[in-house]
């Protein structure tokens, strides 16, 4: 489970923009609904996990393009204290159904199926590389 941090996308997004930008819009933007383990509602909730079950839509999750593996798997978004305590997989309660920003959440107790990359793949992509 390995955190991906909206961060530097909001100070990215920031420089690009010109000085006329709309802040209000930025933030709305990057607001992708609460934390799954918490409940926290708040700008700290932009730690995206990506999690080895399938997810409940598929085609709106993680996938990976060196192995071939669809974007089916399923994501949840954490707070950045849920972060540095180091979260659980377990302590996930809720998992984001759908695009991230519809904010649809489904519980992560329902999906049981693994997901997964096939490493076979990778293997052979480090071999090359």
């Amino acid at each position: 489970m390995y955190p991906l941090s909206v961060r530097d996308i909001e100070d990215g997004v920031t420089e690009i923009l010109d000085g006329d930008c709309d802040h209000k819009e930025i933030d709305k933007a990057l607001d992708i609904g609460s934390c799954c383990a918490c409940g926290k509602e708040d700008k700290t909730v932009r730690n995206l996990i990506m999690l080895n079950l399938k997810g409940h839509v598929s085609g709106a999750g993680w996938g990976c393009f060196v192995c071939g593996l669809p974007p089916d798997g399923a994501i949840a978004v954490i707070c950045d204290e849920c972060v540095e305590r180091n979260v659980k997989t377990d302590e996930i309660k809720w998992v984001i159904k759908g695009y991230a920003l519809e904010k649809g959440m489904g519980l992560r107790t329902e999906l049981t199926e693994p997901f997964g990359h096939d490493m076979t793949k990778h293997q052979k992509e480090q071999e090359v590389g």
